[in-house]
C-alpha cells in the first residue's frame, strides 16, 4: 500500500513540474504583455540600427516577426557579439511590452539570454 501511495505522489509531482515550465513562443508572447515571462525561439534577424539599438527578431524577419528583444545602445557592450544570436535557438526573460503594436522584452542584461542548447554557441 505504501508503495501504492508513493507512486501516486511521484506521479502528482512530476506531473507539476512538467506543467510549471510552459514554453512561450514568440507568437503566444502577445497574451503574456506586462508579465516577467521566458520567451523561446530562434533568433532569425538581428538588426543594428543607425542609433546603435539592437532588434532581435524572433518568430520570423521583419516586419513579419511576432516578437522583438531590444538591446539599446547604452546596454550592447554587456552582451559581446550580438550578431552570434542569428539563427540561434535562446531563452529571452524580462517584461513583456507592447509599443506601436509590436511585442518585446528589453533586454539590458546579459542574463536576460542564453542558447536553449549548448550546441548553439558553437559556429
Amino acid at each position: 500500500m505504501k508503495k501504492i501511495k508513493l507512486v501516486i505522489i511521484l506521479s502528482f509531482i512530476t506531473s507539476v513540474l512538467v506543467f510549471a515550465h510552459i514554453k512561450i513562443t514568440p507568437a503566444k508572447a502577445k497574451n503574456y504583455i506586462g508579465k516577467t515571462e521566458t520567451i523561446t525561439g530562434i533568433i532569425d534577424q538581428v538588426h543594428l540600427t543607425n542609433t546603435g539599438t539592437y532588434f532581435l527578431n524572433m518568430g520570423g524577419k521583419f516586419p513579419n516577426n511576432p516578437f522583438t528583444a531590444i538591446i539599446f545602445k547604452s546596454d550592447a557592450s554587456k552582451f559581446g557579439d550580438i550578431k552570434r544570436y542569428t539563427g540561434k535557438e535562446v531563452e529571452v526573460s524580462g517584461m513583456v511590452k507592447e509599443y506601436k503594436n509590436e511585442t518585446e522584452i528589453i533586454l539590458e542584461s546579459k542574463k536576460q539570454i542564453k542558447f536553449v542548447k549548448e550546441s548553439n554557441t558553437k559556429k
